[in-house]
């Protein structure tokens, strides 16, 4: 049975680490921004657009040559802008993917080679190079009966 030893800390390592993390941060920030403010453009794009329809509706609705609104127009009109909506709706659903996915690939490509915690084990190689099927549910087993 190997003998049991403390991790050693390794500062550098973990400065390494949060030097990484504050870099993932900024950039999750600037991708996020960015996103915000093509949804912010976007938003103001449909507000502009039905506006611009509706006020051309009330306009022709307003005239006092006109003796019956045309109905068959107005429906057209309607469904003009409901699919305008059902398309804007699908390039925000979009750009919230894209923003997930570089979100995503940035802390992927920050992180590379982090995935050990900021600590050096000092175990024998063997030990640490072959583990057991199933050594983790028996170590919980184990601190489940100490505790």
């Amino acid at each position: 049975m190997p003998e049991a030893r403390m991790p050693e800390w390794d500062p550098g390592r973990i400065a390494e680490l949060q030097r990484r993390n504050f870099e993932a941060m900024i950039a999750a920030n600037r991708i996020l921004a960015e996103s915000v403010r093509k949804f912010g453009e976007k938003q103001l794009g449909l507000f502009q657009m039905l506006t611009r329809e509706t006020l051309q509706g009330w306009r022709e609705l307003a005239q006092p040559d006109r003796a019956a609104p045309d109905i068959e127009r107005q429906i057209e009109s309607w469904r003009g802008m409901a699919e305008q909506m059902t398309r804007h709706l699908q390039e925000l659903a979009e750009l919230a993917l894209e923003t997930q996915t570089a979100l995503l690939a940035e802390f992927s490509r920050t992180f590379e080679g982090a995935r050990e915690p900021g600590v050096r084990e000092t175990a024998e190689p063997e030990a640490a190079s072959k583990p057991e099927v199933g050594a983790g549910e028996e170590a919980r087993r184990a601190r489940k009966a100490a505790s």
